[in-house]
């Protein structure tokens, strides 16, 4: 049995240099997109222009070189992506999305300062919620240079299509979140949601750390009515540690790709940590035409697994 085809991206954010846990990422979801011969897009979330700095965007393309990865659209250097596929040039789609909201009545202007925020959160530790909700009903000019929270009701259900085929029942844990920055620049979900929905991604492959993100993302897409959002495929895989057990990130100062490749280690070490990650065979890192095989192996014996429990 052929596996459904798979239309996913790389998103990298060039806000920092790349790590392991980000070449874990692409390894693993290119894997899923050439075993089903989907397509791969490359987009590259920057947005926030102060953070994502040339040097990073440098790297960055430098680090999927490296990496011997391949993708079927999308910018194949620093210099297409600033001419043809930036986020920068897509901020009137975001912007149009962010008035959908607004005339639906979904947005609230927020002036709660962020320490006083924090000082909320530090005030009641048993909350799931990250904000409150204390300008919901202040009526604060949507005009004002203030943050738009987007308002998301009490009780509720989402459901998420899961990688192994099945659909979990979901809701927001961290209540009305930022959907438009003071400054005016949307927010990371609206332009998340905008890219995937426009570019027809059906899978979407993240670290666990963004599960909170994919609900409310579909939150979004229900009340724009992105409908080819909402059936899209989410996988959450396991985030990449050091050894003392933290996840690795950018902020945190984790070891980047371009330290590793400037030591003259090789990608081919990288990737049979990978594949060991992965469940697979060290030696399935050799190469990626290995890795490719290996993983559709695994992927068409679960698949064949599953029609078979489905027949029973």
């Amino acid at each position: 049995m052929p596996l459904p085809p798979r239309h996913s991206r790389l998103a990298p954010t060039p806000s920092g240099f790349l790590h392991w846990g980000n070449a874990f990422n692409f390894w693993h979801t290119w894997c899923q997109v050439r075993c089903s011969h989907g397509t791969l897009k490359l987009r590259v979330d920057d947005l926030d222009a102060l953070r994502c700095q040339p040097v990073y965007i440098e790297a960055l393309f430098a680090d999927l070189e490296w990496l011997e990865l391949d993708w079927d659209t999308g910018p194949m250097g620093p210099d297409a992506l600033q001419r043809e596929h930036s986020q920068q040039l897509r901020q009137g789609r975001y912007h149009e999305l962010l008035e959908q909201l607004r005339t639906r009545g979904a947005v609230y202007a927020c002036r709660c300062p962020r320490k006083q925020i924090q000082q909320w959160r530090q005030a009641h530790p048993e909350s799931q919620l990250e904000y409150p909700g204390t300008c919901r009903s202040q009526n604060w000019p949507l005009d004002s240079p203030l943050p738009w929270r987007v308002r998301i009701p009490e009780t509720g259900t989402l459901h998420l299509k899961t990688e192994t085929g099945g659909v979990q029942k979901e809701w927001l844990h961290s209540g009305d979140f930022v959907v438009q920055r003071r400054e005016g620049l949307p927010a990371y979900q609206v332009a998340s949601l905008a890219d995937d929905w426009d570019d027809g991604i059906n899978w979407v492959v993240r670290g666990h750390d963004l599960y909170e993100s994919t609900r409310r993302q579909l939150w979004l897409a229900t009340v724009l009515e992105a409908t080819s959002f909402q059936e899209a495929t989410f996988e959450h895989h396991a985030l990449v540690r050091d050894a003392s057990g933290e996840k690795l990130s950018k902020t945190a100062g984790a070891p980047s790709l371009q330290a590793w490749r400037e030591s003259g280690r090789s990608v081919q070490e990288l990737r049979r940590r990978f594949a060991e990650w992965s469940g697979l065979p060290e030696e399935a890192g050799a190469s990626p035409a290995a890795l490719l095989q290996a993983w559709t192996e695994r992927a068409t014996r679960l698949e064949e697994a599953r029609g078979t429990e489905g027949l029973l």
